[in-house]
């Protein structure tokens, strides 16, 4: 209501008809496109994705240790791989204890190589400490990396494929080479198993179980190889 005397409201502008579902809208007045500022994390090849997995673990158990020393603590777990290695270390400076668990592989139960970053190869140094722990299949170092593996308090190493170390430490423990399975011959040198250390084999107290063919000084046997360091304490040994 406008009072007398009072002047008046200007007119309203002409409202804007809505516009058909059919056009366009208007073009926005931020660029469509930005360009990405550049990727610079580091290359980190991918690790396999066809192994099962252990509860609550990644794919193979999959670790990669960065440049400096990274720890990995399992206690009563049991990581399996039906395909690959329970345990991947791939490059970098990495310690892992074992108490009470076991890890499974198929051929691996442990993979340690190196890994690329930004172009160039980071070798893998680790120290595993299995306590009271099972570790079964193959412990694989690659070229250029290093490892220590230390077996105490009962536990067990099923060497079911050919294997290497550095260093390896056998206290109140077993390393066994699984019987040879029906028909497989005895007579082959492939049927058998070895188990190389480059560097420093302790055994204190622990057993190695061979299986040999005692047929003369040259028969084929499963072998545990001390190449370029040398063995002490008191180690077990027991052949069928």
């Amino acid at each position: 209501r406008v009072g007398v005397g009072a002047t008046p409201l200007p007119p309203l502008p002409p409202t804007t008809p809505d516009l058909p579902s059919t056009t366009p809208p208007p073009p926005s007045a931020i660029a469509d496109e930005i360009t990405p500022a550049p990727d610079t994390t580091p290359e980190v090849p991918a690790f396999p994705t066809t192994a099962t997995t252990g509860v609550g673990m990644s794919p193979s158990a999959a670790f990669a240790p960065a440049a400096l020393s990274n720890a990995l603590a399992l206690a009563d777990t049991t990581v399996t791989s039906g395909t690959s290695a329970a345990l991947w270390l791939n490059g970098g400076m990495s310690q892992v204890n074992l108490v009470g668990s076991t890890l499974i592989g198929n051929p691996w139960a442990i993979n340690i190589a190196a890994r690329t970053v930004s172009g160039s190869a980071l070798a893998a140094t680790t120290q595993i400490d299995a306590n009271d722990s099972i570790l079964q299949g193959r412990v694989y170092t690659a070229a250029g990396s290093t490892s220590s593996l230390n077996l105490s308090n009962g536990s067990l190493w099923l060497v079911t494929a050919s294997s290497n170390v550095t260093n390896l430490s056998n206290d109140a423990s077993v390393i066994e080479y699984p019987a040879l399975l029906p028909g497989v011959d005895p007579v082959n040198p492939n049927s058998y198993r070895a188990v190389r250390v480059d560097g420093t084999y302790r055994g204190n107290g622990g057993t190695i179980v061979f299986n040999t063919l005692l047929a003369g000084d040259y028969s084929p046997s499963d072998r545990l190889a001390i190449v370029n360091g040398a063995g002490g304490g008191s180690p077990r040994v027991q052949i069928r």
